[in-house]
């Protein structure tokens, strides 16, 4: 898709290669891009095409391997791979050349372990789950040195069984949310769980996880009237976190300065926001170009149960 002129520019079917090969259409649940190369994962497989359509490779039948799911970033590109029995399957984080798919780096997770999701490419950062209850998708985050062809573990880090907050689907390969990766401090950012029913003060934290060590190296207190998550990093390096809204009051936009952990108030949302980004939005959260932009991660037939509109988006500036 071109999104400066919202065209399309092509589209692609997989197909299954190898001895006995389907020729049934094959199902992909995540699409992601990574040097040039469009990659795509799913049950059935991985496949990959260059930006301009064409293709590079497809999944095989003769293998007992295939890939779940890729995410790419910049010029870097990392495939989950299963091998073996689904029930008791072996998975590897490999860091791939985006054209060819030759293995430059591969990681080898703990035997067990069914779901690994990729939070960052650069620096490489794994999320699985090995036993959380919290309903995040993830209950530790691995640290891995993917310099050398063999991975090497730097660091881990648990959430606590609910400790911390993040949001991984079950599943998916990416897709991690209220995580920020900052490659240039070495950190993971994290924010801690919501004090439900407090009456005033911060309603939680966000701390910074030193990614070679797994240690909690600094913490940033939340704000009053709801908690923080971490959404992205900005241009000059200061973690932006958005505000959860609540029933009667909109969320905001706070920047945390990682040096001294010290926020300021970037956008406070109207009154009238406030049910849309509490209730009706299962969101996904952006913040460029001084915006904020929260979207549905999936689109429905309208509903009118409560009474008001549930739209598909909504787009917030400061004035």
């Amino acid at each position: 898709m071109d999104l400066k002129k919202g065209k399309l520019v092509w589209t692609r079917q997989g197909r299954e290669t190898g001895e006995p090969a389907s020729d049934r259409p094959i199902m992909f649940d995540e699409v992601s891009i990574g040097g040039d190369t469009v990659a795509a994962g799913g049950i059935s497989g991985g496949a990959a095409w260059s930006t301009d359509g064409k293709p590079l490779w497809m999944p095989d039948s003769d293998t007992d391997c295939s890939d779940k799911g890729y995410v790419g970033d910049g010029a870097k590109l990392v495939a989950v791979r299963e091998c073996g029995e689904s029930g008791s399957p072996r998975l590897e984080v490999q860091t791939v050349d985006p054209r060819t798919r030759a293995v430059k780096s591969s990681y080898t997770v703990t035997p067990g372990i069914k779901y690994a999701h990729v939070v960052s490419t650069d620096p490489l950062v794994i999320g699985v789950n090995a036993g959380d209850s919290s309903g995040s998708g993830v209950s530790d985050f691995l640290a891995v040195d993917d310099s050398a062809k063999e991975g090497k573990l730097l660091s881990t880090f648990g959430m606590g069984g609910g400790k911390y907050q993040a949001d991984c689907d079950a599943t998916n390969v990416g897709g991690c949310s209220e995580i920020v990766v900052d490659k240039a401090a070495h950190a993971l950012y994290l924010a801690t769980d919501y004090r439900a029913g407090t009456a005033s003060g911060p309603s939680n934290e966000i701390v910074a996880i030193d990614l070679r060590t797994g240690k909690v190296t600094a913490k940033a207190d939340g704000a009053e009237g709801g908690p923080l998550v971490p959404v992205r990093l900005d241009e000059d390096g200061s973690l932006i976190a958005y505000q959860e809204a609540t029933l009667s009051q909109g969320g905001a936009v706070w920047r945390v300065d990682t040096t001294s952990y010290e926020k300021k108030k970037l956008m406070q949302n109207p009154e009238e926001t406030a049910f849309v980004e509490s209730v009706a939005l299962h969101r996904e959260l952006v913040y460029a170009g001084g915006r904020l932009y929260i979207g549905n991660t999936s689109a429905s037939k309208p509903s009118t149960d409560s009474g008001k509109k549930s739209p598909l988006a909504l787009v917030l500036g400061a004035k």
